[in-house]
């Protein structure tokens, strides 16, 4: 597990678990977005196979995409479960954002799991564990993670032709997620970032037109919930600095992530009440 960044002591678990063929029937891998957890569970299903990672069937991967995992995506994890293993001696489900499974998937999983064969190893990947049904709780391993340290992700920058700038500049809105400060890097998008930030702050001291009028360009580019949570991560460096700001967006941030709630009206009322 050496390409795992961080979480020293869930790979010594794991490393023994699958040395000793000691794996668990169901997991729950819980902590913060993209701090690594189903990069994580992919290569346990490596090691424990003995395999390389995109051509082995005994490998079924569920993602949500922002959308609900219904009863369908049940089913054919199901049927899954059905076949024996192949190309090695287990069957791996894996579920990046589980708490997206409906009631009805959730139950259907619940039977799933506890009708198990020996060969089949379940986890599921969630930055929400709360919302998974309990009864799916109660048949799984929970195993926390939590953001890397800001050390690890300088190491890993460390490694990469960055400038100095840019580097403390991503240490700085990754908050400690290694998952992010990659993403950042791959997808090459740092100077975009910084205008957006940039942008942010300029509206902060308009006037109230000027206010309404971003926050209409904001929700119509459909990307306010990153800008958001870049612009929380880029004051939370200077807390003492931006401690209203910061209460603003945070409150802000647990608006845009509930669908339920007019997201354009909730930007421009923090706009304008932001002095």
């Amino acid at each position: 597990m050496q390409s795992i960044i961080g979480h020293s002591k869930q790979k010594k678990y794991f490393e023994k678990a699958v040395k000793n063929g000691d794996l668990e029937h169901a997991y729950i891998f819980a902590g913060p977005d993209a701090i690594g957890k189903k990069k994580f569970a992919l290569e346990i299903y490596v090691q424990a196979n003995k395999s390389i990672f995109g051509l082995d069937p005994d490998l079924k991967i569920v993602l949500s995409d922002g959308s609900s995992i219904g009863i369908d995506e049940a089913r054919e994890i199901k049927n899954f479960f059905s076949l024996s293993a192949h190309a090695g001696p287990y069957r791996f489900l894996i579920i990046d954002d589980a708490h997206m499974l409906t009631v009805e998937a959730s139950n259907a999983l619940l039977k799933i799991i506890e009708e198990l064969p020996k060969s089949a190893v379940i986890i599921l990947v969630s930055s929400k564990p709360a919302l998974l049904l309990d009864t799916v709780k109660s048949r799984c391993h929970t195993v926390n993670f939590h953001s890397q340290s800001p050390e690890e992700i300088e190491t890993y920058l460390s490694s990469r032709k960055l400038s100095q700038n840019d580097k403390d500049f991503i240490l700085k809105i990754s908050g400690k997620r290694i998952g992010k400060a990659i993403s950042i890097i791959e997808k090459n998008i740092i100077e975009e970032i910084k205008k957006s930030i940039l942008e942010f702050k300029k509206v902060l001291g308009m006037g109230d037109f000027e206010k309404i009028q971003y926050a209409k360009k904001l929700s119509d580019a459909g990307n306010y919930g990153d800008i958001i949570e870049d612009c929380i991560n880029y004051f939370s460096a200077d807390f003492q600095n931006n401690r209203k700001i910061l209460k603003g967006l945070l409150g802000l941030h647990r608006i845009l992530s509930q669908p339920q709630y007019n997201h354009k009206l909730a930007i421009e009322n923090f706009l304008i009440n932001i002095q």
